[in-house]
């Protein structure tokens, strides 16, 4: 649990993150934690390295790079940030 603290505390002192309202955590397993963000973007990162992490999806957001309103999640847990497009706009 306290690594979940951790996160949410995290979100809070960024510039970037603080923006967002966290609707959901899902943390029964620590190699998944799930935070279901803003309207429906899921941000899905593990217990390991969790600052770097952090850092990295600030990097992502402020680089204006990614629509977040086109992203379904952003997957923090591999060497690479894996990012999903929501395939329901496609229609």
């Amino acid at each position: 649990m306290s690594k979940v603290v951790d996160i949410l505390n995290m979100f809070k002192q960024s510039a970037y993150l603080r923006k967002w309202r966290i609707h959901a955590v899902q943390a029964e397993n620590l190699s998944k934690i799930d935070l279901l963000v803003g309207e429906n973007m899921h941000v899905i990162l593990d217990q390991d390295d969790t600052q770097d992490k952090i850092e990295l999806l600030q990097m992502l957001i402020s680089s204006n790079k990614i629509d977040l309103n086109k992203v379904k999640y952003i997957d923090l847990r591999f060497k690479e940030p894996v990012i999903a497009d929501n395939v329901e706009d496609q229609k």
